[in-house]
């Protein structure tokens, strides 16, 4: 099996006392991380991402309960690595939804809400095109939203219901026009999305994995109780809990050959979740955390599959790793919830 140059980075959330107790990763200190300050921005942050070293995008919003009289959604720049950040876009009456977009050509695709009682399962479909500074809100409201993909430059919104239709999938053009509602070629039961430009990979609940290249989809049946994908090439990556027979890990998956292996993990981190990072090729993942509550303060990546491990450690525990992080080489951008910070880390 041929396996492309990618990077492997690890969040991880595990029993304080073994968070030190890796004896096959090496660590590094704090010169490989530094922080960006976001203190005076207006809101709650939802989105970080950089293009380059010096230019950076953040999404924020303010007036996210129900009865608040104001809200409104914020676009913030930096061109100097993110010393200064201005207000570059506003979208006012809606909140943007942290927890199911993707990017694409510099463009978010994703959901606004706009505070209406059914404002939990009625959102809107929205898109933030970063460069240009300016965004465009459908005006029909989506119920039940759902994770969003690109596939051949279509833009697709997986939702619960779409007027009379349960769990289809939504099709629009870049600019979110021309609405097309159903895929037959894809399963309806999602659990997770991966994408890159030319391939597209599923797990569903009943632990399959579906396979879209060049029009052609392949199935398989993954033995683990499956929770995350990441897609590279023809390789899969994924994450599966664990249980009293086994612990939590990383499946790597040959979709066209059907074979896969077991990646190992530096001792005392069990790995539950793969998470992603605006469709690079870059695995993200957590760990459980033990019964008293403790979380790891580290990252711990791998820039050769797998075979050597290096460690971050950061001052704080890392707790939205999954809504707020970006990876734009060589570095891996995480907001901390805790400090208002973000952190960027060399990978090396």
């Amino acid at each position: 099996m041929k396996i492309n140059n990618n990077i492997i980075i690890l969040s991880l959330e595990t029993m304080l006392l073994l968070s030190v107790a890796c004896c096959n990763c090496s660590c590094l200190g704090r010169s490989h991380y530094q922080t960006i300050s976001h203190n005076k921005l207006s809101g709650e942050t939802d989105f970080i991402y950089f293009t380059s070293v010096d230019t950076g995008y953040m999404i924020t919003h303010i007036g996210e309960h129900l009865y608040d009289s104001i809200r409104c959604t914020y676009v913030h720049q930096t061109v100097d690595g993110g010393a200064c950040w201005g207000k570059v876009d506003s979208i006012p009456g809606f909140c943007f939804r942290k927890y199911s977009y993707t990017t694409h050509k510099n463009i978010v695709y994703g959901y606004m809400d706009n505070g209406t009682l059914d404002e939990y399962w009625n959102s809107y479909l929205c898109l933030i095109d970063l460069k240009k500074h300016r965004h465009k809100v459908r005006d029909e409201a989506i119920n039940g939203p759902g994770d969003v993909f690109v596939l051949n430059d279509s833009i697709h919104f997986y939702v619960y219901k779409y007027k009379k239709n349960v769990r289809p999938i939504l099709r629009l053009d870049d600019e979110l026009n021309n609405l097309f509602c159903g895929n037959d070629t894809l399963p309806k039961s999602i659990k997770n999305i991966s994408y890159n430009d030319s391939s597209l990979a599923i797990i569903t609940y009943d632990n399959k994995m579906y396979f879209l290249q060049s029009g052609k989809m392949s199935e398989h049946q993954i033995d683990k109780d499956c929770n995350g994908i990441l897609i590279s090439g023809n390789d899969c990556f994924i994450s599966y809990w664990g249980n009293k027979e086994h612990d939590g890990g990383v499946i790597r998956h040959d979709c066209l050959s059907d074979y896969y292996d077991i990646l190992d993990f530096p001792n005392g981190y069990e790995v539950v979740e793969i998470l992603k990072a605006n469709n690079d090729s870059v695995i993200i993942t957590r760990t459980k955390k033990d019964v008293c509550g403790w979380f790891s303060d580290d990252i711990v990546y791998s820039t050769d599959k797998g075979n050597t491990w290096k460690k971050i450690h950061l001052p704080d525990p890392i707790t939205s790793i999954e809504e707020n992080s970006c990876y734009c080489a060589p570095y891996l951008y995480i907001e901390s919830t805790l400090f208002n910070e973000i952190y960027k880390l060399r990978i090396e």
